[in-house]
């Protein structure tokens, strides 16, 4: 298929962002705790990690392609896969019926199999780098305006907000 093999990509995406740190440090309570904790284990997948705050979340991505993302909400976190519906998920921590993007949902004093959201998010960031070499397109040439942008192999429609129309056009 081959818009499975595209990629989101994020030409800004920078080794250390500030806004990402800011975002993180202005997240309050435990909500913010959770989000830090699980974005430090995003930066520590490799030397090749970028991040950038998209739609409002800090997103991190190999090179200039999106891996995964957290997000802080009134009553839980997310650690958004940018690529979930294609990961080994058997401790079933992953959310969504979007083709493509899935989510865990972390809520404070809940149970969670930290070592399993570990090895989900070093495999969305492996699945990434054999992704690099492949047919790409620029997030910012997508049309965020639909609820799914196949050509971008995002699916908007789990918690995150929509951004007006943008043109799709695939980057070579």
């Amino acid at each position: 298929d081959k818009t499975m093999n595209q990629l989101f990509l994020f030409p800004a995406a920078a080794q250390r962002d500030p806004a990402v740190d800011a975002w993180l440090t202005e997240c309050p309570g435990n909500l913010g705790e959770i989000a830090r904790r699980w974005f430090a284990v995003m930066r520590d997948c490799g030397d090749d990690v970028r991040e950038l705050l998209h739609d409002d979340q800090p997103t991190a991505c190999m090179g200039e392609a999106a891996f995964a993302c957290v997000d802080s909400f009134s009553f839980h976190a997310n650690v958004g896969f940018f690529r979930g519906a294609k990961l080994d998920d058997p401790a079933q921590l992953l959310q969504g019926t979007g083709k493509f993007m899935r989510h865990a949902k972390l809520r404070p004093g809940e149970d969670l199999n930290a070592s399993a959201l570990v090895q989900l998010i070093e495999a969305v960031y492996r699945d990434m780098q054999a992704r690099v070499g492949l047919p790409r397109v620029s997030a910012a040439s997508c049309d965020l305006g639909s609820r799914f942008v196949p050509q971008c192999g995002v699916d908007w429609t789990w918690d995150a907000p929509v951004l007006g129309p943008l043109r799709v056009q695939p980057v070579s």
